[in-house]
């Protein structure tokens, strides 16, 4: 696919672009719009020659619209997704909803959001005026709370769905123990917890295990855990997380893909990051929002054009 840039001019402090993948507006200063003028790229990999030339910002203002189709036109699946059924501050931060084993998103994603409004309105109390208690919860009582949220609609789904935890270490870790469920544990006594829930609550994905000065366990909490659960981290586990903090090379994801096997777009700028992981066929999407309409536009999208040879 063929990108080329019409237009890129300046209007009150704000750069404009208009491409044939559509128009967008940049908020920035002191940009040599030279270096876009006339431009015109023959995919992604191309694209990426402007790599050091350009900021995040001008570069998404490039790729706007639905851009999948640019990186690999061939792609026919989308993501599977892991939704944040709930967030907190104190302790363990998401607790998140996954299927692995449907062929139906569309179906995966409306339970998960079926089920986060049943958590959202269990962790309320009171009868006129609903008081949010989530942050004085214990985590154990929410971890609870969340699997009985999800038997409860459970019989209306023909797949299989597990849940996710964000173990928020380096706000649990007080620098010696890690504090939560009303306790204090050493590095050990907290990774028998782990894997405790893991083992309880039948958890296919974790985030931040350990602070960094323990990420030497993480080793030996992967030789554990083996194939049970995706152990997601910057160190050496089974599973890396994906920012749209700076322009991927397909080398680059190759790299992660061989280092860590399992690779997960965390989805903070909706349509740019999940164009980005159907683009390079990246198989799980972590979602705080119901992004239905975008994979089911996508999906349209991968039906209307011609099959890949």
């Amino acid at each position: 696919f063929l990108m080329k840039i019409e237009s890129v001019f300046f209007v009150d402090n704000e750069l404009s672009i208009k491409t044939d993948l559509g128009n967008s507006k940049v908020d920035i200063n002191n940009f040599d719009i030279n270096i876009l003028k006339d431009k015109s790229f023959d995919g992604y990999n191309q694209f990426l020659e402007l790599k050091g030339l350009i900021d995040l910002k001008v570069g998404k203002a490039l790729l706007f619209g639905d851009y999948w189709s640019f990186i690999n036109a061939s792609r026919r699946t989308l993501p599977r997704v892991m939704s944040v059924c709930l967030e907190k501050q104190k302790g363990f931060s998401q607790y998140m909803l996954l299927s692995l084993d449907t062929k139906n998103i569309v179906s995966a994603v409306l339970f998960n959001e079926r089920v986060k409004k049943i958590l959202e309105k269990n962790v309320k109390t009171g009868f006129f005026f609903k008081k949010d208690i989530r942050e004085n919860m214990l985590d154990i009582d929410i971890l609870d709370l969340f699997v009985s949220s999800v038997k409860s609609v459970s019989n209306i789904i023909d797949f299989t769905v597990e849940i996710g935890v964000n173990f928020n270490s380096s706000a649990i870790n007080d620098g010696e123990f890690y504090c939560y469920n009303n306790q204090r544990f050493n590095v050990t006594q907290h990774m028998e917890n782990i894997f405790y829930y893991i083992n309880k609550y039948d958890i296919c994905y974790v985030e931040n295990v350990f602070v960094e000065k323990d990420f030497i366990y993480y080793k030996e909490f992967c030789e554990r855990v083996k194939n049970k659960c995706l152990v997601c981290s910057s160190f050496e586990t089974n599973c890396y997380l994906l920012r749209s903090t700076v322009f991927f090379t397909e080398a680059e994801l190759l790299d992660l893909k061989k280092k860590y096997i399992n690779l997960v777009v965390d989805v903070f700028d909706v349509d740019f990051d999940i164009n980005f992981a159907v683009g390079f066929g990246v198989p799980i999407i972590k979602v705080r929002e119901n992004v239905l309409n975008v994979l089911e536009r996508i999906k349209k999208q991968m039906t209307l054009l011609p099959k890949p040879i």
